[in-house]
């Protein structure tokens, strides 16, 4: 075998392979997933629910939404039970969707800012676990507790002891 034929045969198996590498079979399983309130003031020891509107782009077949990949900074916990529960498991071409799709519950005495995903997973079919979409999230919780700090224990104290030194030596000086 010369190289002449060696170069045209690895010639004819590389456009071979890359028709077949760009024959692959083109499908718009894709949706727009918006949250309508993505960053949310909150006070320590409520629950949050977060809405979203999910939307079809371009599909001629149905999307199935089959699963969620979420998390939240801790000590935050996601609930998604609302995802399972009122989501449609799947959108038509040309479908939207909008309502709650998960709640956070902040944990009492807890403030700062908290960060959170969420993914929408699904595909053509009734078993893809492709991420269709992502949100990213934030919650700014401020804390509400009513237990007074340390130094306001000690100034109401202190204002205690005042008084009933005050009233002590009034009595003494009316006597």
């Amino acid at each position: 075998m010369t190289i002449g034929k060696i170069f045209q045969s690895f010639s004819l198996f590389a456009l071979a392979a890359a028709v077949l590498l760009l024959a692959k079979p083109a499908h718009a399983d894709s949706i727009s997933f918006q949250l309508l309130d993505p960053v949310q003031n909150v006070s320590s020891g409520s629950t949050v629910v977060f809405s979203a509107l999910i939307e079809t782009t371009g599909n001629a077949a149905p999307i199935y939404l089959n699963g969620v990949n979420d998390g939240v900074d801790s000590p935050l916990i996601l609930n998604d039970d609302a995802f399972f529960n009122l989501t449609p498991l799947e959108l038509d071409a040309n479908g939207s969707y909008t309502n709650a799709l998960f709640s956070i519950i902040v944990p009492t005495g807890v403030s700062g800012a908290f960060n959170g995903y969420f993914d929408v997973q699904g595909g053509t079919d009734s078993s893809a676990g492709d991420t269709l979409a992502t949100s990213a999230f934030e919650l700014d919780v401020t804390n509400t507790s009513t237990a007074p700090e340390p130094s306001s224990i000690f100034l109401f104290g202190f204002g205690l002891l005042a008084v009933a030194a005050f009233a002590s030596r009034k009595g003494q000086l009316f006597n």
